[in-house]
């Protein structure tokens, strides 16, 4: 028996620590100010390039393994791409004084070529390498062929714009950069003459008076649909475009926020019913779908079913308002804030509601646990169980912490002095799986007065050790993968690698880049290993 208990140890054991971590030697770490922060590697060619400040220059240089730049007063070292064989592009900069700058297209470090800006990220698609240069007060498409390493410009413009980058799901801020159509094909807006107009490949579309970039969306087809304007006699008028199709003109365009199964636009627009009076209206291609709304749109969401749903404001008394759901066209609940809509699989609506200052949650036709001063982040786990975070705030003055709460299903945990985010952008403050699974991060207040705090990861399996940074949590076959740090004095950190809570190898120093396949379930990253930096790679299946 005891024999059989020590077996059964090692295979748990086995199975417990069974990550591959590949250790890659790249190039010896010479004492560089934080290393790894900048440093791009390519693990296809083994080819690698940094940025490292000169304090006494007050420059940065590029170093590389096919050479190293000049000494410029910026590198967009964070923009760095290889090609096939290993060679790497960006851009750099010098300032000549009074605001102006000359720019450098930098291949292996060497300069290629000069403008007077580069003003968006270098993108490579298809073997081509493409970025947006000026030069001489005109604006025009740089295109350079990899393979046979020549460069083309397209036509100059008085400026070019370009419209957000629809791939990235965290681009609040505004991510933008170079789209293309599914064939291939640069799409950006350009302006000449006081005009907008967007081009793809080398056709200008339609020319109008203003094209809103930020409130783009790709569509069904991987289109752009945009929102165009003209000025009329009676004045401006806002158009939704997508391809060549012009839908109605309205007052304006609020954003456009989904597309029907057969790939037609729904958005919020809002047209004047009198002088200084607009109403808001949820609008399906040509077809106004809701009554006048005073004032917002707050969701606009399409059910299981195909059905619409979306919720507005309605005045009710001076300053006050109710914001109510509809269901294609049916009333469904009115509160004075609906927030966090979202259906489950039989197309029961699940939302935020607020009320008296207090939050709610509303499942179908029942109001949950609430009375919350806050409900911040709700939504349905992988196993389509319900979640919802809330808080009931404290009082500083008075030394009395918030305290946070998480639902998940039937169940409620904590008070907590912090619940989320994982991450600078999440989507949710929980992470999850089909088979139940799921972990969120917590915060305990260590100096109330200070504000200082550490952070864990909670998970159905586990609590984690408290730490003051915790980041790239993952969920891979049913086990939750994660960094950890203590922060330090000097400019080196070391991150603690976790299985469950559960430490796996040694601290790596000052990692940087860390991605995540979710597909092969690897982690890789570079960071400095024995006075090298090192190429990192944790199979999560051996």
């Amino acid at each position: 028996m005891k024999n059989l208990f020590v077996i059964l140890f090692l295979l748990f054991a086995a199975n417990l620590f069974a990550q591959k971590i590949n250790v890659t030697p790249i190039t010896p770490y010479s004492g560089e100010h934080s290393p790894a922060y900048s440093f791009m590697y390519d693990k296809n060619t083994g080819q690698w390039t940094y940025a490292n400040y000169d304090t006494a220059r007050q420059k940065s240089i590029l170093l590389g393994s096919k050479g190293n730049s000049d000494y410029y007063d910026f590198i967009a070292d964070w923009n760095v791409i290889f090609d096939s064989q290993g060679n790497s592009y960006t851009y750099a900069y010098n300032n000549r004084g009074d605001e102006k700058y000359v720019y450098f297209f930098l291949i292996n470090g060497k300069q290629h070529a000069f403008y007077d800006n580069i003003s968006y990220a270098i993108v490579i698609n298809n073997g081509i390498l493409y970025f947006i240069a000026e030069q001489n007060e005109k604006s025009f498409l740089v295109k350079y062929d990899l393979d046979k390493q020549s460069m083309e410009y397209g036509k100059h413009y008085d400026r070019i714009y370009c419209f957000p980058d629809f791939e990235d799901i965290y681009y609040y801020e505004g991510s933008y950069t170079i789209y293309f159509t599914p064939e291939g094909k640069p799409v950006y807006i350009a302006e000449e003459n006081n005009k907008k107009f967007v081009v793809t490949g080398d056709v200008e579309s339609k020319k109008y008076d203003d094209i809103i970039d930020w409130n783009a969306k790709k569509d069904l087809k991987g289109m752009v649909c945009y929102t165009a304007a003209e000025n009329t006699p009676k004045g401006r008028k806002e158009f939704v475009v997508q391809e060549m199709k012009e839908y109605r003109k309205f007052y304006g365009i609020s954003y456009i926020d989904t597309f029907t199964t057969a790939n037609v636009p729904v958005y919020a627009a809002l047209d004047s019913v009198g002088p200084d009076k607009t109403l808001n209206y949820v609008i399906s291609g040509n077809d106004v779908k809701s009554t006048g709304f005073d004032t917002w749109i707050s969701n606009i969401e399409i059910t299981p079913a195909g059905k619409l749903a979306y919720s507005g404001a309605v005045l009710t008394g001076k300053d006050k308002y109710k914001d109510v759901l509809y269901i294609d066209d049916e009333e469904i609940a009115s509160y004075e804030a609906i927030s966090y809509l979202s259906f489950d699989k039989k197309g029961k609506p699940f939302f935020i509601a607020s009320k008296n200052e207090k939050s709610y949650v509303v499942y179908d036709d029942d109001v949950l646990n609430g009375g919350y001063s806050s409900i911040y982040n709700a939504g349905f786990l992988e196993d389509g169980r319900i979640f919802y975070a809330g808080v009931i705030y404290g009082d500083y003055e008075k030394k009395i912490k918030d305290r946070y709460f998480i639902h998940i299903g039937g169940e409620k945990f904590g008070p907590y002095d912090g619940i989320g985010p994982i991450s600078e952008y999440p989507t949710s403050v929980v992470f999850s799986d089909k088979s139940g699974n799921y972990a969120y991060l917590i915060t305990y207040i260590t100096d109330f007065e200070n504000y200082k705090y550490k952070h864990a990861v909670k998970s159905n399996k586990f609590e984690s050790g408290k730490y003051d940074f915790i980041s790239n949590l993952n969920i891979y076959k049913g086990n939750f993968y994660y960094f950890a740090e203590n922060f330090y004095e000097d400019v080196f950190y070391y991150d603690d690698f976790f299985k469950n809570g559960t430490k796996i190898g040694e601290p790596f120093q000052n990692p940087g880049s860390v991605k995540f396949d979710k597909e092969k379930g690897i982690y890789s990253f570079v960071c400095v290993i024995d006075k090298n930096y090192s190429y990192v790679e944790i199979d999560l299946n051996r």
